[in-house]
């Protein structure tokens, strides 16, 4: 028996984002929303401290961008010691 040859299609979501860098909307191209898309992709980027391109917007987009910034707290969690409660209430 023989194996399908499995072609590799752009899924849905890389298709998606595509049409949304370009601008493509189904009335023609829209070089506003495309701007605006970047923009968003550009500030998402920014703040996981990754090089602003194309292809790390993609991976944004896709899921699969690693995150270059430290965690902001400890693998454990927190472990500061906890105050008197501010809203005048017992401590538990």
């Amino acid at each position: 028996m023989r194996k399908a040859r499995v072609l590799d299609l752009p899924s849905e979501k890389e298709t998606q984002f595509e049409r949304l860098w370009e601008g493509e909307t189904p009335s023609g191209k829209n070089e506003s929303k495309a701007l605006q898309f970047r923009q968003k992709m550009t500030m998402a980027l920014i703040q996981k401290k990754a090089q602003v391109t194309k292809e790390n917007a993609k991976a944004y987009w896709m899921g699969t961008l690693r995150s270059l910034a430290e965690p902001a707290q400890p693998e454990g969690g927190d472990y500061r010691s906890r105050g008197p409660d501010r809203q005048g209430g017992r401590r538990r």
